[in-house]
């Protein structure tokens, strides 16, 4: 077994056949886009004397996803093969397409792509021209029609690359691993992905080792894939997820690889950076400027604002912890009960810390006498998901309620809750900590917002919650 890092070590893999290339496709619940995927892989002009094959890892689908596989299997003479990872993170699901890998070389490729008819054939070629190991090409975007404009940063988190030439990479560019060709010594040498890089980071990771290493990698701008964005990936909400994913991610990458003294002085410069950002936000908006461009500011923001985020939680999780539980409250239990219509036992928020005019941070301590407790389970009491969610709901109402006069004649309504992902799970005697922030403007009522709940320095829910405020009659 390989050991070139400690999270990336490798197990047994498929016996390799030369002048063989594997495509990875890693998907998740995207069967619509998946078969333009695979049907668009089944087109290309591949190299004289090479065989292809294609392995989709569904990494937990709950969609069409196999029967789409099977489909176009079937109708390619057993060309595409599908297998099941339920690891969730993309970086598991391309070890296990790597452990699968019949080919010399490996291609990885996203399920929401296009390829070029010569995509895969233009990267073989260079790699063979050059002697390489390692070749990345170009990723453009198919935008929804009435998209016209996109900010670069915006741009940048689909990927899209703005090199018009062939290039060495290096630790400032780095290739992104939905367009790139990797011969199977590489992985031998360095290691798989590091699946613990769960946020995103996993493919900067992966070429900072193969750089390391002393590994040659290129670029070659005429190796083309079309990365499909639809019109909801595009939403504000969407955008800031992705940017927050990144930020975490970039932090847990920076204190493994540079340790926790390199990370605060990062942490110092990128907090320096999110103040500039923020002024610059202000200005924009004051100015009127296009809501795109506003968008672009909004994903450096969040991603400099979750690697703070994330710092801190890596830097001093127990202090942390500490001193958010023993802060003075803001909104006590009774000043809570005159904003909100809930009580016991369906009220789950027992004070609040802090608030601003765009996020709260309330506090849940949940006893062994709490009612769901005694029967969610009896064996092993847990505190329902369910009401995490209504958790995050009541602070968010509170944040709400706090921008209007009079808020104890305002109620909440919450009209849609999307992207929730429960990490962890809480029990009697811990105290949640609940995390509410606003990702738009309010307008007519309606109000969007972003949630978190930590138990100390784990995060055991997140997600979107939409809501409209209404005056009671």
């Amino acid at each position: 077994m390989r050991a070139a890092h400690n999270m990336c070590a490798t197990v047994k893999r498929t016996a390799k056949s030369k002048n063989q290339i594997s495509v990875i496709v890693c998907t998740n619940k995207r069967a619509g886009l998946l078969r333009g995927a695979l049907e668009s892989l089944l087109n290309l002009n591949a190299p004289n004397d090479w065989q292809l094959e294609i392995i989709v890892v569904d990494n937990g689908s709950t969609d069409e996803t196999a029967g789409v596989v099977r489909s176009v299997s079937q109708a390619s003479s057993g060309i595409v093969r599908y297998v099941f990872e339920s690891t969730p993170g993309v970086a598991a699901a391309r070890n296990r397409g790597l452990h699968e890998a019949a080919g010399e070389w490996v291609a990885f490729f996203d399920d929401d792509q296009l390829a070029d008819p010569d995509w895969l054939m233009t990267l073989i070629s260079f790699a063979k021209k050059r002697e390489l190991l390692v070749v990345g090409g170009a990723v453009t975007l198919v935008l929804p029609d009435e998209c016209t404009w996109l900010s670069p940063s915006v741009r940048r988190i689909f990927g899209e690359t703005q090199v018009f030439e062939p290039r060495p990479y290096s630790r400032s560019f780095c290739p992104g691993t939905g367009n790139l060709l990797v011969h199977q010594t590489v992985f031998e040498r360095i290691g798989d992905f590091d699946a613990s890089l769960i946020e995103a980071g996993e493919d900067t990771d992966l070429f900072r080792r193969i750089h390391a290493a002393g590994i040659s990698a290129w670029f070659q701008p005429a190796a083309i894939v079309r990365h499909i964005v639809p019109a909801d990936r595009l939403t504000r909400e969407n955008l800031i997820l992705a940017s927050r994913r990144v930020g975490w991610g970039f932090c847990r990458r920076d204190l493994r690889e540079h340790g926790k003294r390199k990370m605060l002085i990062r942490s110092v410069a990128r907090a320096v950076k999110l103040v500039l950002l923020k002024l610059a936000y202000l200005i924009a908006n004051m100015s009127r400027r296009r809501q795109e461009i506003l968008d672009g500011y909004l994903v450096d923001i969040h991603r400099n604002l979750s690697y703070l985020e994330a710092a801190s939680n890596f830097l001093m999780p127990s202090v942390k912890k500490r001193i958010v539980t023993a802060q003075p409250p803001v909104f006590t239990l009774e000043d809570i009960r005159k904003r909100l219509p809930h009580r016991y036992p369906f009220l789950l928020v027992d004070k609040v810390i802090a608030i601003d005019e765009s996020s709260i941070v309330g506090i849940k301590n949940a006893t062994y006498n709490e009612l769901f407790f005694q029967g969610h389970f009896p064996e092993e009491p847990i505190m329902p998901g369910v009401l995490l969610v209504e958790a995050l709901a009541q602070t968010g109402g509170l944040l709400v309620l706090n921008t209007v006069d009079e808020p104890e004649r305002y109620s909440t309504y919450f009209l849609k809750i999307d992207k929730v992902k429960f990490k962890h799970k809480v029990v009697p005697g811990d105290t949640v900590i609940l995390k509410m922030e606003l990702t738009d403007v309010i307008r007519r009522g309606i109000v969007t917002m972003f949630g978190q709940a930590f138990v100390g320095n784990k995060l055991v829910i997140e997600g979107e919650l939409t809501a409209q405020v209404i005056k009671n009659k």
